[in-house]
């Protein structure tokens, strides 16, 4: 039998691979700018009742009454700016305070 919480992980890891499809159909080649969404877990950066929502494309809500912006925009956003190795960004009042 497969513990839950293994089950759940396995769901996430397939809805962060859906994610990384739909980015891709988007129109966004950045390998490394995918590479990172492949391999920093959003959903360890919201409270556990949310993280099988985390790429559910809406806002979440986060601690102190803010909230984590959807991934794609996230994505789109960070594409945008065309950043390669040497850029070092610092993010401001994008949704997570």
């Amino acid at each position: 039998m497969i513990p839950v919480c293994q089950v759940v992980m396995e769901t996430l890891q397939e809805k962060r691979a859906r994610h990384l499809l739909a980015l891709r159909a988007r129109g966004l080649t950045d390998s490394s700018l995918l590479s990172a969404i492949e391999q920093i877990p959003r959903e360890n950066f919201v409270p556990s009742r949310w993280q099988t929502d985390v790429y559910a494309g809406r806002s979440l809500p986060l601690p102190c009454g803010q909230d984590m912006t959807p991934a794609v925009q996230v994505a789109q956003t960070a594409d945008a700016l065309r950043l390669d190795a040497s850029c070092r960004v610092l993010e401001l009042c994008s949704g997570s305070g």
